[in-house]
């Protein structure tokens, strides 16, 4: 899947222009170059029928593993530095950008779903900030078998860790409390 390379490579850029904290156009234009390749990988994904089949047979599970890692890693390293370095342009300008990307958690999800991969083990192993995603509309508490003890709870991985879904957004981002993707409406979508 080109697109999902093409995808990786973007949030690293984009990485890379925040940590250099380059002026605002340009580290907006880097935001747009993300938002639009991650707009081609969630079409190809959709549009291919064949995906599902194809994915699992190509050798794709190693790729994803790694890449999914850096672009989780990246996404949190953008927010984080983004928030101190852009102020005031962060809540106008940068955090509605991101919020276009909402259903980047059920996206991935999905493919793992289909390659069979724990999405969730290797997020719990990131040591991610869930509070910094869930401010741009991203739930991850799904995903991670968080339970249904509310915002805190998911940051800490409480609850019985079979989840109760995540609430209202984990389930339509895709997010099965189960850590396997099997409930949401756009994990529906994408199958």
């Amino acid at each position: 899947m080109s697109s999902w390379q093409s995808l990786s490579q973007a949030f690293t850029q984009t990485r890379t222009v925040f940590e250099q904290h380059s002026s605002v156009t340009v580290a907006y234009q880097s935001v747009q170059t993300l938002q639009q390749s991650y707009q081609a990988a969630y079409n190809q994904f959709q549009a291919c029928s064949a995906c599902s089949t194809g994915l699992a047979q190509s050798g794709f599970q190693t790729q994803f593993q790694q890449s999914v890692t850096t672009m989780y890693t990246s996404f949190q390293s953008i927010v984080t530095t983004g928030k101190q370095v852009y102020g005031s342009q962060w809540d106008s300008q940068f955090a509605p950008a991101f919020k276009q990307m909402s259903s980047f958690g059920g996206f991935c999800q999905s493919i793992a779903g289909i390659l069979k991969i724990d999405l969730g083990g290797i997020l719990r192993g990131l040591g991610l900030n869930l509070d910094l995603f869930a401010n741009i509309g991203i739930n991850l508490s799904g995903i991670l078998g968080g339970g249904s003890g509310g915002l805190l709870g998911g940051i800490l991985g409480g609850g019985s860790g079979a989840g109760s879904g995540g609430g209202l957004l984990g389930g339509i981002l895709g997010g099965g409390g189960n850590g396997r993707g099997q409930g949401g409406l756009l994990g529906g979508l994408l199958h």
